[in-house]
């Protein structure tokens, strides 16, 4: 009796092992943008039963490449349900064109969600966002706080947080890697004011049923308002425009909420 209980523990054993060695990717990415809403829309996506995205952004393509893709398999064993389509929340992989041949790589058939955001108001947030965060390091240096003022980045094109708005030439290098049909855009102000209706979108593009009488948690809101001059808000509108009108050729359709900078 204690003999075959102890194969009967080995086997367990080894299944579990044998389990935990099967590779397992993500069915689909939520690739971007930063501020654009995809914590909320990781979120309300696993509401659906057969859905479990990543709560943390995993950064695999970033972040862990050198890694391996073992790596890769660990971090979805961890968030594995079964009989779920498995998503990576990640916005840093939109706007980083290295990782568009990456993705394509590892992931070739994964769906791909992208949440556009109007560049200026994410800009502002971001730049908010960091603000909050670099006031708690105290050796930050005078010249630093100088530079990283709202008028001082908006002069300077060449900032990291410009770069990040031009949704055309991370969208461009994405579809040199990725069929249009296995990318699904969302305009953040659309999926902001009509929550059910864009949801519904999302659901049927990664192929599951939409989802009835739920409620879908809101985008992050800023807990204390902070007032922006109106004056550096249009400069960055100015900023935008023609890139927005690149992005606008590149998918075939204009976005008039971006027109309203109260969204």
């Amino acid at each position: 009796m204690e003999a075959h209980r102890e194969r009967r523990r080995r086997n367990i054993n080894y299944c579990a092992i044998n389990t935990l060695m099967e590779p397992l990717l993500p069915n689909f990415l939520i690739a971007g943008v930063q501020k654009g809403g995809t914590c909320a829309a990781s979120i309300n996506l696993s509401l659906h039963p057969n859905i479990k995205v990543a709560r943390k952004e995993v950064h695999f393509f970033d972040g862990h490449w050198q890694q391996g893709v073992e790596w890769y398999h660990q971090k979805m064993h961890e968030i594995h349900k079964p009989h779920a389509l498995l998503g990576d929340r990640t916005p840093a992989y939109f706007t980083d064109p290295r990782m568009h041949p990456r993705m394509m790589s590892v992931v070739p058939n994964a769906k791909i969600i992208i949440l556009l955001r109007n560049p200026a108001t994410r800009f502002i947030s971001q730049w908010l966002m960091h603000k909050r965060q670099n006031a708690q390091h105290k050796r930050q240096n005078a010249q630093r706080q100088r530079d990283n003022t709202l008028e001082s980045i908006i002069d300077r094109n060449c900032s990291d947080l410009f770069h990040r708005g031009l949704y055309f030439k991370h969208l461009r290098s994405l579809y040199k890697y990725f069929p249009k049909e296995q990318i699904h855009i969302a305009i953040s102000e659309r999926v902001k004011s009509n929550r059910e209706k864009e949801y519904a979108k999302m659901f049927h593009f990664l192929g599951v049923d939409p989802l009835v009488g739920v409620q879908y948690k809101l985008h992050n809101v800023a807990k204390n308002k902070v007032e922006i001059n109106p004056i550096f808000i249009e400069k960055l509108q100015k900023k935008y425009q023609k890139p927005n009108e690149k992005l606008f050729e590149l998918l075939g359709y204009r976005i008039p909420e971006w027109d309203d900078l109260d969204n």
